[in-house]
């Protein structure tokens, strides 16, 4: 698709001759190399911050980078649990804001920085857990006070714009209080719907980019203009609504036929409960 469209704009033998073609690179850092980057999880280990091909992708390298790093972390934490539970949080979250202020206020970069700050939040999570697993702490998170005061908490950080640290914070924090619930909203939390989407949601993650990327380059190519460009607000509106029920479906259909099927063929279950 990205192919056609630039061949639709700038004609064949204009493609044909042009530094894209030339470098095997389909557009911007979309290129062979980073491809095969992309392939085999290593699309973040690059000193460079720019994500490729499938943009939010970029995190599951990050993230394979700290799965593999995991035993580093864990012998420490699991040796000395009350420095791990002291020190873990203050100093992630000191880490993660000299990435901010490293990147005029964001923590949105890839690379070399983003895998580093994937490992902070890692390392977060295990002091984090050492807490929740205080009785008291427990006992604490146990209300729905804490889940809707942490909601409260997530959308004011959203709605006015504090610094990126504080949202990690935040949403640290709704993601204790959400998994230690013990009253009504635990029930609303382990509803079927909600559990659907909490199954779909990495299959949502990782599709809706490289969909949203295709239909852009096919209507480019097709119609010689940006997608939406002469949309009215309704026809945007109901191609809004449609995207989100392609997107859900082909979420399901992944998770259903590709993940669930290959998570018990790796654990040594071949067929489907």
């Amino acid at each position: 698709a990205m192919v056609a469209a630039e061949i639709r704009s700038t004609g064949l033998s204009t493609y044909l001759q042009g530094e894209n073609f030339q470098s095997l690179r389909f557009y911007g850092h979309d290129t062979l190399w980073t491809f095969g980057q992309n392939l085999v999880l290593l699309q973040s280990i690059k000193q460079a911050t720019y994500a490729d091909w499938n943009g939010p992708a970029w995190s599951v390298g990050a993230e394979w980078i700290a799965y593999l790093a995991l035993p580093l972390l864990a012998v420490p934490a699991l040796l000395w649990p009350r420095v791990t539970m002291v020190a873990c949080v203050p100093m992630a979250l000191l880490g993660v804001y000299s990435i901010e202020a490293a990147f005029d206020g964001s923590i949105d970069v890839g690379g070399l920085y983003g895998t580093t700050r994937c490992l902070l939040e890692f390392w977060l999570g295990m002091g984090l857990l050492r807490i929740m697993r205080r009785p008291a702490c427990a006992t604490l998170l146990g209300h729905d006070a804490w889940l809707l005061f942490a909601v409260c908490l997530v959308m004011t950080c959203l709605h006015l714009q504090l610094a990126d640290t504080f949202a990690v914070v935040a949403l640290a924090f709704l993601l204790m209080a959400g998994a230690g619930n013990r009253a009504r909203a635990s029930e609303l939390l382990e509803s079927r719907p909600l559990r659907w989407l909490g199954d779909v949601s990495y299959a949502v993650y990782m599709i809706h980019w490289p969909l949203m990327m295709a239909v852009r380059w096919v209507w480019r190519g097709w119609r010689g203009e940006e997608f939406g460009a002469s949309f009215s607000p309704i026809v945007s509106m109901l191609v809004l609504a449609f995207a989100v029920a392609v997107v859900m479906s082909l979420a399901h259909i992944t998770w259903r036929y590709f993940e669930l099927p290959w998570r018990r063929r790796l654990r040594g279950q071949e067929t489907l409960s």
